[in-house]
């Protein structure tokens, strides 16, 4: 096989020469076309090459060009609202876009202005090309053929002469490459029934795909970690199982299903996310996986064990971190709607039922094709969904202990309290992550009560919304857990920290009314500052954060909570969304705070500071419906009962008790940070501060450490993450 890069760049004519030639290797009948050119009859030639393909595709892609007709009425019935939505992004591109393009930077957009480099990026991914096939059936207008072939007529000039973009925004990288390749087997095949796309464009086109497949190779030949190479070498897999006639020797089909199965051991973590940690790139993800798998299946090309395998995991995880009211938290690089508060998942979910005829998907799963995947399963899709039943998950808290990612929720009604922890970082790829070490998201009374926010590349706001002033979390000193930021080579608007904590689980605990989480990272370490977050979660809806910070010298503490905070007395704090719902947060310890509020781009936060050496925030989110139901302001500094659970610093009137906190709720008690406690069950005693939780006669230790201390006279040690059980 020859690899044209390798070679001296090729003549317009020396190039169809060869790519006929190749062709005729597969079968006789190509054989024949190769006769006709060279006895100089080109135009039978190609026209034999593109009627051949041209059926071939009728069997082969994900719908019947020969149908097309049907499918687009079908199409335009039942999706007629996504049409203002197609012409707009069909116009974007014909209004900034020179066709046919030089496929260099510096250009001139249509404006006159010069394109950017994120603009660039976008015309060689070519992603509004099939709005314009689209909008081309919906009032034909030979321009726009014209304008979609000129592309491909300008890139195989440009390609066959080496003068195209080879920089950090080059034309032919993995992603962009791969990108390109899929809408425009996308704008061939809704063509291909279109009297006036003519022979001619159509062999341009079979001879784009052929070049593409061999720079695909040549790009992703070493595995590299991350959604471009995987973008690449699924383009790859697409060309190879389309046009086997390209690939005689299955080269191509054998590297590409190698590499995707690779990712798939490398890249999807046990828990089954994605390693990049992002919803945004996760899902990109699937359906990567998505179209390979289903043209595998449709041209019997067999997939290992593990493809299947692993895909079902990335569909299950997702119903792991979902919210009751079946969307997905914001997690680290999300950015199809910037500044939403959630992720969309029900489409995602539908397609995971489909292909695995399950109920667990089928309950967060819309009830029709998406717009979208229509074109990848046609309407048969939903005839499938309406057979599959719905099954409310059985788990409440859970996690992605690979990932990082943990969920705590009192049940699956919309009303019930979620809480999202993140505290995971890919140290080979962190490429997408936030600094966001041990924040937390949550949600209740169907809204988005403590959110982060999706953003975008492009917004020049993008490093901040990436890092902790937009996030849920604590830092010290004003020092944000991203450091050393760095822009792409591109200046696309992308860009990572060098910098990151590396975050650490210490305890991960599921009781019958509580879960409990403890970790840390080591983003102070350098200015001696320790510092854990431990987060329990009482499932009679509410949560106790506990921010634990030492250090030998005195710092500023700063918890940052996303919204606009009004503040009571400087220890509570309350947010009422636009249906009703609030939260409330409280200090259980008063340390006179200090409280800042800012905005950006109209998304607010509130933080909460206090100066010392070693200091506990001890803060309670109590979610509520409507304001009648919020905390009663006249309880700030006295005892306080939340939901059933009598809350107080500490048993003051009869002096059994030195805890931060004391809870109490019939034979159940919380205790943190104390040495000293007794009541007629129990008296503990311990040299060194512990928290624990008892739940009735088990005692659990919340501790970051294994704990030791005196229980009714005898001495009991507790591993840590671990629990005892009290014998009468």
């Amino acid at each position: 096989m020859i690899n044209l890069i390798a070679q001296p760049y090729f003549n317009k004519n020396d190039f169809d020469t060869h790519f006929i030639n190749l062709l005729s290797n597969s079968n006789e009948y190509l054989k024949s076309a190769r006769v006709l050119w060279a006895n100089g009859e080109e135009s039978k030639a190609i026209s034999m090459i593109t009627d051949y393909f041209s059926s071939q595709m009728s069997k082969r892609f994900f719908f019947d060009w020969k149908e097309f007709d049907k499918i687009f009425s079908e199409y335009r019935e039942g999706y007629s609202n996504k049409f203002e939505e197609h012409s707009r992004r069909a116009n974007e591109m014909l209004s900034l876009y020179q066709s046919p393009n030089t496929w260099k930077l510096p250009q001139k957009a249509k404006t006159g202005l010069n394109l950017t480099s994120y603009q660039f990026r976008h015309l060689s991914r070519q992603h509004k090309a099939f709005d314009i096939a689209l909008i081309y059936w919906l009032n034909p207008n030979n321009e726009l053929i014209e304008y979609l072939n000129n592309f491909v007529i300008s890139l195989e000039k440009a390609y066959l002469s080496g003068e195209y973009e080879k920089s950090g925004n080059g034309v032919f990288e993995s992603f962009r490459a791969g990108y390109r390749v899929f809408n425009w087997l996308y704008v061939y095949n809704m063509l291909l029934s279109s009297e006036t796309f003519s022979k001619e464009a159509q062999f341009r086109f079979l001879k784009s795909f052929y070049y593409h497949a061999q720079e695909l190779y040549k790009q992703t030949k070493k595995f590299r970690y991350g959604n471009h190479h995987t973008k690449g070498v699924m383009a790859l897999s697409l060309i190879s199982i389309l046009f086997p006639e390209f690939d005689t020797e299955k080269i191509w089909l054998k590297h590409s299903l190698e590499m995707l199965e690779m990712h798939l051991r490398k890249e999807v973590n046990e828990d089954g996310f994605q390693s990049e940690r992002s919803v945004h790139y996760h899902m990109g993800d699937i359906y990567n996986y998505l179209y390979t798998y289903i043209l595998a299946k449709k041209n019997k090309v067999e997939l290992s064990g593990i493809f299947l395998e692993s895909y079902y995991k990335m569909f299950e995880c997702l119903t792991k971190i979902a919210y009751p009211n079946k969307t997905l938290p914001v997690l680290q690089d999300d950015t199809d709607q910037p500044f939403a508060e959630f992720n969309q998942i029900d489409n995602m979910m539908a397609i995971g039922a489909v292909i695995f005829e399950e109920p667990k998907f089928k309950y967060f799963s819309s009830d029709r094709v998406s717009p979208k995947d229509y074109w990848v399963f046609g309407s048969s899709m939903h005839d499938k969904l309406t057979l599959i039943t719905k099954s409310k998950p059985e788990f409440n808290s859970v996690s992605l202990p690979q990932t990082g990612y943990y969920a705590f929720r009192s049940g699956w009604n919309k009303d019930d309290f979620t809480i999202i922890l993140s505290n995971g970082l890919n140290e080979r790829k962190p490429d997408h992550q936030h600094g966001d070490m041990l924040g937390i998201q949550a949600y209740g009374y169907n809204a988005y009560l403590l959110p982060n926010y999706q953003t975008r590349y492009n917004v020049s706001e993008f490093p901040y919304f990436k890092n902790s002033f937009a996030k849920n979390i604590c830092i010290v000193d004003s020092i944000p857990l991203g450091l050393n930021w760095k822009q792409n080579s591109g200046k696309s608007g992308f860009g990572k920290f060098k910098t990151l904590p590396h975050p650490r689980t210490l305890s991960w605990i599921n009781g019958k009314q509580f879960d409990f989480y403890l970790g840390t990272h080591d983003a102070y370490a350098k200015i001696n500052v320790d510092y854990k977050r431990g987060l329990l979660f009482f499932k009679d809806n509410f949560a106790i954060v506990i921010d634990d910070f030492h250090s030998s010298g005195e710092h500023s503490y700063q918890q940052i909570w996303q919204g606009d905070f009004d503040d009571y007395d400087k220890r509570l704090y309350r947010l009422v969304k636009q249906n009703g719902a609030g939260l409330d947060i409280y200090q259980f310890i008063n340390a006179g705070y200090t409280i800042t509020k800012s905005t950006t781009l109209g998304k607010s936060n509130t933080i909460i500071e206090t100066k010392d050496k070693d200091f506990t925030f001890v803060s309670l989110l109590y979610p509520y419906s409507v304001i009648d139901y919020r905390l009663d302001e006249n309880s700030i500094g006295k005892k306080m009962v939340v939901n059933g659970w009598e809350f107080s610093s500490c048993w003051n009137e009869t002096k059994n008790c030195d805890a931060d906190l004391f809870a109490k709720k019939g034979n159940d008690r919380v205790l943190i940070n104390f040495t000293e406690y007794k009541d007629n069950l129990f008296q503990l005693t311990s040299e060194e501060k512990i928290s624990v939780f008892i739940e009735g006669n088990q005692i659990y230790n919340l501790t970051g450490n294994e704990i030791r201390f005196n229980l009714n006279g005898k001495n009991i040690t507790i591993p840590l993450a671990d629990k005892i059980v009290v014998k009468e």
